[in-house]
């Protein structure tokens, strides 16, 4: 859920003609990935950016975090940075966003859905993705959380490319 502390929330703005420019719309989303990955990886994290175009399962166009995209990080084959491109002529904004928890129950609850598919949805999420809480890197209780996710978010800052 979006909500105050839920998630870490990362944006970029790409002109066309910058270095970190591609008019490929795949490759184009790896650089943003791979600034999540080194952030991740220096609290004891092993990040893979998926190089590939989107990956769609039977809840993807439900949830967003139900499927993998270009640019976006796993751990342990599950997601934990999603992303997002707008691109027009001038450029391309680029959005990441790391939920602390992932529970698909929440998610679930926000749609009409019969019992079978809620059930079988929650099945199948809760192995898809999961929050940064779940990463031995930040696991532990909640004062012990906010101060390493507060260090998950610095590291993303001091590895952000310098002009």
């Amino acid at each position: 859920m979006v909500a105050p502390g839920a998630q870490l929330w990362l944006e970029a703005w790409v002109p066309r003609g910058d270095a970190l420019w591609d008019d490929d719309v795949v490759r184009g989303a790896f650089w943003f990935g791979e600034l999540w990955t080194t952030a991740l990886a220096t609290l004891g994290a092993d990040p893979v950016v998926h190089r590939a175009r989107a990956t769609v399962t039977d809840w993807s166009a439900l949830l967003c975090f139900a499927g993998i995209g270009p640019g976006e990080v796993t751990v342990a084959a599950k997601k934990v940075v999603g992303l997002s491109q707008r691109r027009t002529a001038a450029g391309a904004r680029l959005q990441t966003v790391a939920a602390i928890r992932w529970d698909p129950r929440e998610w679930l609850e926000l749609f009409d859905l019969p019992a079978t598919d809620r059930d079988r949805a929650e099945a199948d999420l809760a192995h898809t993705a999961q929050g940064l809480s779940a990463l031995g890197a930040v696991a532990g209780p909640d004062s012990a959380l906010s101060t390493r996710v507060e260090a998950v978010w610095a590291a993303v800052v001091d590895n952000l490319p310098r002009l």
